[in-house]
């Protein structure tokens, strides 16, 4: 990242868990990454950083094949695949 070579073990605490990895910066751990539509609702959280270090992060969103067909799975589909397209828009442009 950024030319400087990183290792987990150069850091103190590690999580897998986005749910523990927020739980971590709310309690003033350190400093973090987050997305910014989940972070930009707590004003204690305080970006820092956020136009030296920017992670893009894929979503996909699956259906199975037979299901496609199937009139309310597919607005619930279209609904989610709308949203999530805002959510992803609106996260982008706001620090």
């Amino acid at each position: 990242m950024m030319g400087v070579p990183l290792t987990r073990e150069m850091f103190a605490f590690r999580s897998d868990s986005d749910l523990a990895q927020l739980a971590a910066l709310r309690t003033g751990f350190g400093i973090g990454a987050s997305q910014l539509g989940i972070a930009k609702r707590d004003r204690n959280l305080i970006p820092v950083l956020h136009t030296e270090l920017i992670f893009s992060m894929d979503v996909w969103v699956a259906i199975h094949p037979d299901m496609r067909s199937d009139r309310r799975i597919r607005l619930m589909f279209d609904y989610l695949m709308k949203k999530l397209a805002h959510y992803a828009m609106t996260s982008r442009h706001e620090t």
